[in-house]
């Protein structure tokens, strides 16, 4: 975690003039490379929207542009995340009052 903050940081400090490209100028190349960015998340310490958040930088997306992005990025990640799951516990989910009870709990949440 400190190691990647400190490449932020340094970041940030060196190369911040150098941010001019807005998120309507990622391409397809730059939003693979911060797929791959973002699954390096799985590294412990990693922060995910921060892999992004960087590797967009570094490819010269302004830092607000670059975390917009990253949270759009999230949506999908969360979502399958999140259907993953249910279908994991579906034996859990076994009668139709505890479906229900999640259906609503989701939508309410």
């Amino acid at each position: 975690f400190i190691a990647v903050r400190i490449v932020f940081l340094l970041f940030e400090k060196y190369f911040s003039h150098s941010l001019k490209r807005s998120i309507s100028d990622i391409t397809y190349k730059d939003a693979l490379l911060a797929g791959f960015a973002q699954s390096l998340a799985v590294i412990p310490g990693v922060s995910r929207a921060g892999a992004v958040i960087l590797a967009l930088m570094m490819l010269s997306v302004q830092r607000k542009d670059a975390a917009l992005f990253s949270f759009l990025v999230a949506v999908p990640t969360i979502l399958a995340a999140g259907i993953f799951d249910v279908l994991k516990s579906r034996a859990d989910i076994a009668t139709q009052h505890d479906a229900v009870l999640l259906l609503t709990g989701t939508h309410g949440y």
